[in-house]
């Protein structure tokens, strides 16, 4: 169970980086952008163009690492699930285990004193018999 919980950890570290890189990548698609129109205001075409290349570049990186996000958060949701299935069945396990613990002492102490009875039953056929 540690070593899920250490998956897990990990998954959720993992997931928070790519979250941070798309929120990145989408502040920079954002320069850009003002970058490309700043350049459109000094008839800059050739530097609008190439800003906008990059913001583009930047763009298809967000979506990209969208994407990883969206199937890093379902893994983490298919793990966190799994991981509350096992710990449910951990303590209907342990529980299972108590009970049986328990019966089992149960039926010892009722052995020992059926064998008294019938050690006691014994004496006393021995004793009236002689």
């Amino acid at each position: 169970m540690i070593k899920i919980k250490q998956s897990y950890s990990e998954l959720t570290a993992t997931y928070r980086r790519m979250l941070k890189q798309k929120e990145q990548a989408d502040s920079m698609a954002s320069d850009w952008r003002q970058r490309a129109e700043l350049a459109m205001t000094r008839e800059r075409e050739d530097l609008a163009r190439q800003a906008l290349e990059r913001r583009q570049a930047y763009i298809e990186e967000a979506e990209t690492l969208q994407l990883q996000v969206d199937a890093q958060a379902k893994s983490m949701d298919q793990l966190y699930q799994g991981m509350q299935l096992l710990e449910a069945k951990i303590l209907e396990a342990r529980s299972k285990k108590t009970a049986l613990a328990s019966r089992a002492r149960k039926a010892k102490a009722i052995k020992k004193v059926n064998e008294m009875v019938n050690g006691l039953t014994a004496e006393t056929n021995s004793l009236l018999g002689s």
